[in-house]
C-alpha cells in the first residue's frame, strides 16, 4: 500500500505542517455502517449464516475507521526557531511532541519492491527519523512502475 503516515498539509519558508487525515477514517467507518444495514435489513439474502458473517465483518471494517476517525498525528516544523511541534493519540488526549530540530537525526529515503502479476512497482519512502523517536515518520510514498517483459 502506498500511503504516508502524516500528509502535507503546509508548506512555506517559515514552517510545513504535516497532519494525518482523520475524514478517511469516517469513510470507512460509514461504509462499515451500510454493510451492516443492507445485510441486517436485506430481504435478498436467505441465510441466516451469511448475515450474521457479513454484518460481522462490516461491523469490523466501521470499528477500524471509528479508530481512524479518532487517531490524531500531526508534525509542525518550524524552520526559523529549528523546532517541532505536534500530537500523536487517539482523541481526546493525544501525546504532544516538541523538541529541537537537532533531534532530528536525517531525512530517510528508502525503496521497496512490490510485484504483481504484469509489473514490477518501486516503492521509494521519504521519513523523517528522530533520535528519541521508536520508528521514522513516512512523510511521502511513491510508486514507480516497471512492465515485465
Amino acid at each position: 500500500m502506498v500511503a504516508p503516515e502524516v500528509y502535507l498539509i503546509k508548506e512555506n519558508d517559515r514552517e510545513m505542517f504535516f497532519a494525518h487525515r482523520p475524514l478517511t477514517g469516517l469513510v470507512f467507518m460509514l461504509i462499515g455502517m451500510g454493510i451492516i444495514y443492507f445485510f441486517s435489513f436485506s430481504t435478498i439474502v436467505k441465510e441466516q449464516v451469511a448475515r450474521w458473517i457479513f454484518s460481522a465483518g462490516g461491523a469490523l471494517f466501521a470499528l477500524v475507521g471509528f479508530g481512524a476517525a479518532l487517531w490524531r498525528y500531526e508534525l509542525r516544523l518550524d524552520l526559523l526557531g529549528r523546532t517541532y511541534s505536534g500530537r500523536r493519540g487517539f482523541w481526546p488526549n493525544p501525546k504532544a511532541l516538541k523538541g529541537s530540530l537537532d533531534d532530528l537525526e536525517g531525512v530517510v529515503l528508502s525503496s521497496r519492491v512490490e510485484r504483481s502479476d504484469k509489473s514490477t512497482y518501486t516503492v521509494w519512502t521519504v521519513s523523517f527519523a528522530f533520535m528519541n523517536w521508536p520508528k521514522a515518520v513516512k512523510v511521502m510514498e511513491s510508486k514507480w512502475a516497471a512492465l515485465i517483459p
